[in-house]
């Protein structure tokens, strides 16, 4: 085990994959599996900002999709059941199919099931991708091979475990990686705390991600984080390579430095949002 533990997302942060998955792959499926076609133009934009351009982006897909039910209620089938969809998002210890599943045996839900169907029909859509659409940001992959001398990589992703290790071996990049933590293995906020739980101290920890809840998981965790900019991922990451990591690295990314960033990553997301309205 190293010093130093550097925990960092996946999609739209190490992979550029993020927004073909949404545009290709969940939005066709949802307007597919609730009969959205009439208004699908509408209902694509409105996933798209959810889960790419506002504060919500790189949202657990199940939680995502509850958001989008929510406010397509009057146009859904078996809305009347989003209550029981809400009471597992709370409860469960993992956003996974495999507790939705119990969840549906457990509720007979029909929506639930709706909802089961939609994700495995999104696996078989990313699957189907072509690897132009699976590219790695360059700047990532140098930043990585940097980062992995010094550092223990852990992948904390909200994604599945088996497309998110097939991505990284396909760019060449898993074996730099420590561990792959989940959705499987519970929140962002839970899996870094496992990290944690490994017996790194606080401040020689590093989380990097492209959304708020990459955010929210570090501060959760106490431990420090630096933004990549959605748009913007070459220039983040060359930002870090250069000048972040290495201050992290020695000791010297101090609070005023990343409250800079903070900043910056809050203010390009609702830019962003704004290009997408």
């Amino acid at each position: 085990m190293k010093q130093y533990a550097f925990c960092v997302d996946s999609d739209g942060c190490v992979m550029d994959t993020m927004t073909p998955k949404h545009r290709f792959c969940f939005g066709p499926a949802l307007i597919e599996e609730w009969h959205l076609q009439t208004w699908e133009k509408e209902a694509q934009r409105r996933w798209e900002e959810i889960n790419l351009w506002h504060e919500t982006r790189g949202i657990n897909r199940f939680a995502g999709i509850f958001l989008f039910l929510q406010e397509w209620r009057e146009k859904v089938e078996y809305a009347e059941d989003l209550p029981v969809f809400e009471n597992w998002l709370q409860k469960t210890r993992e956003y996974s199919e495999k507790s939705l599943e119990k969840e549906i045996q457990r509720t007979g839900s029909r929506l639930l099931s709706q909802v089961l169907a939609w994700s495995k029909q999104v696996n078989e859509r990313i699957e189907a991708l072509p690897e132009s659409q699976k590219q790695i940001f360059p700047m990532a992959k140098e930043a990585l091979g940097f980062l992995c001398e010094s550092a223990d990589i852990y992948i904390i992703s909200s994604a599945n475990q088996k497309a998110v290790k097939q991505e990284w071996e396909r760019c060449g990049i898993f074996s730099y990686v420590t561990d792959c933590m989940t959705q499987e293995k519970g929140t962002k906020k839970e899996c870094l705390q496992l990290v944690a739980a490994r017996g790194y101290q606080k401040e020689n920890m590093l989380m990097t991600g492209d959304a708020k809840g990459d955010l929210e998981a570090a501060k959760f965790g106490k431990v420090a984080f630096f933004p990549i900019l959605a748009g913007k991922e070459e220039m983040s990451w060359k930002q870090g390579k250069k000048e972040v990591f290495p201050r992290w690295l020695a000791g010297t990314y101090s609070n005023e430095l990343q409250k800079k960033y903070e900043l910056e990553f809050y203010g390009n997301l609702r830019e962003d949002g704004k290009n997408e309205d």
